[in-house]
């Protein structure tokens, strides 16, 4: 097992970021403190009044701000964000952890985006903001989804000084760069055998928006012949696309591939943004991604 490095110190943080925060009365059991970062990011945290010493962190703890969602997104894509960002406003699941007894909160994913590091940072101070309205917490979670997920994981490893454990989901537990290379490989598959001429960059993204029209289109032309069907199928097995990717649907059954491959092909483009891509290499510097020799 790799030794567990610890590279930030907490204090650090408070000086080198600008906040302003306000108290909020939500309840009789409730109350919230937020605020904004020097680079933007909003944040927030809410202690219920039977508060049972362990609080939250969550990348997304602050909800999901809609400048997240790309602009000029084809109609599919921009309806299925609209309504998972929709979901996130709705949040029984926060609401049943304050009832009991766990203060919640962190930040806004944007503008951080993938500075995974700058995230936990940015966590960090939340964290101590908390602590000076409040009183430190006897333990600290990370909790988090897909992005979120990252973050979560990439904090118990730099700080297991602060952090007690993580609940992630969506995470990638097998990093950044493997999940991206996972779907160049399909979406390299899908043009390769599809449409070659398709206009997709696949890398070195420069255009969210034109990126996302031309997986679009492509998954339509796959999804409009037999021929192309199968050529979705195999491109979504290469990165072990669910088959199950709808819940308002039937679990398709093992052996019905034409129900497997229409939730494929109705999801596809969403599980594959080109925002993710895009965000990854503006933090890196360019591509991060190969597909040399692989058969």
């Amino acid at each position: 097992m790799s030794p567990v490095r610890r590279t930030f110190v907490c204090g650090a943080l408070a000086g080198a970021l600008s906040l302003a925060f306000s108290t909020l009365a939500l309840a009789a059991d409730a109350e919230k403190i937020t605020g904004t970062l020097a680079d933007g990011t909003s944040w927030e945290m809410t202690k219920p009044a039977n508060w049972n010493g362990t609080i939250l962190l969550d990348l997304d703890g602050a909800g999901f701000p809609a400048s997240a969602i790309p602009a000029n997104l084809p109609p599919d894509l921009a309806a299925a964000a609209a309504k998972a960002q929709a979901e996130r406003l709705i949040n029984p699941y926060k609401d049943w952890l304050l009832a009991q007894g766990f203060a919640t909160g962190g930040t806004q994913r944007e503008p951080v985006g993938y500075d995974f590091l700058k995230a936990i940072d940015n966590l960090l101070v939340v964290r101590q903001h908390f602590t000076e309205k409040w009183g430190a917490p006897k333990r600290t979670i990370a909790i988090g989804n897909s992005r979120g997920g990252f973050v979560a994981r990439l904090a118990i490893e730099r700080r297991p000084d602060i952090f007690a454990g993580a609940l992630l989901s969506s995470g990638g537990g097998g990093g950044q760069i493997a999940g991206l290379r996972d779907r160049l490989n399909a979406l390299f598959t899908l043009k390769t055998l599809v449409n070659p001429q398709a206009p997709l960059k696949l890398v070195n993204i420069d255009s969210v928006p034109a990126e996302s029209a031309a997986v679009a289109a492509l998954v339509k032309e796959a999804n409009a012949t037999p021929q192309g069907r199968a050529r979705l199928a195999l491109a979504a097995a290469y990165e072990q696309f669910a088959l199950w990717t709808d819940r308002t649907k039937a679990k398709p059954a093992p052996a019905d591939y034409d129900a497997q491959v229409d939730q494929i092909a109705q999801n596809f483009a969403f599980g594959n943004p080109p925002s993710v891509r895009a965000g990854v290499e503006k933090i890196a510097g360019g591509n991060v991604s190969w597909n040399t020799d692989v058969d």
